[in-house]
């Protein structure tokens, strides 16, 4: 797989790095995080309230959102928009660990999938926190999903404006 479909996410995720394993001549790409590395300050906007735009004034702090307030208004919108919109829920086990019960190679799949019969259209999107990171399984999905010709969104509460864009219907 080519790394250029890595470039991205690794640009707004520097804790990661890709290295290449060669010792046995293929072209296998290994994602691992890289030590003591902070992720990079981002100038970003305050959200004026659960699910409103973000205000382009970025000399004010920003209004902390948990990811799941950040789903439940994401999924919110987009069914208000005519989106089929389905997500899989973590559930608690009995020792207090949380899990998201799933068979497979679902480790680090994309929060959401959406769509829409009126455009004919589908995608995934990954939802964090303000400060939230994309893990390596993460990475891997959205790359080889992207890599496959699947439209991936990581969004974050920031990116609001391009979440209506794309999920506009007209």
């Amino acid at each position: 797989m080519n790394s250029d479909v890595f470039s991205e996410i690794l640009k707004n995720n520097p804790q990661l790095k890709i290295i290449s394993d060669t010792s046995d001549n293929s072209k296998k790409v290994v994602i691992s995080k890289t030590e003591n590395t902070p992720p990079k300050p981002k100038n970003i906007g305050k959200v004026k309230s659960l699910g409103s735009k973000v205000s382009k004034d970025t000399s004010k702090p920003l209004i902390p959102i948990l990811e799941d307030d950040f789903q439940k208004t994401v999924i919110g919108y987009a069914q208000m928009k005519g989106w089929k919109v389905a997500a899989f829920r973590k559930a608690l086990t009995k020792d207090g660990n949380w899990i998201t019960p799933v068979q497979g190679d679902g480790k680090g799949w994309p929060d959401l999938f959406f769509a829409s019969p009126k455009l004919n259209r589908f995608f995934w999107a990954e939802l964090k926190s303000e400060k939230g990171i994309l893990s390596p399984e993460q990475i891997a999905w959205i790359a080889l999903l992207r890599f496959c010709g699947a439209e991936v969104y990581v969004w974050k509460p920031k990116d609001w404006d391009q979440i209506e864009k794309v999920l506009e219907t007209k």
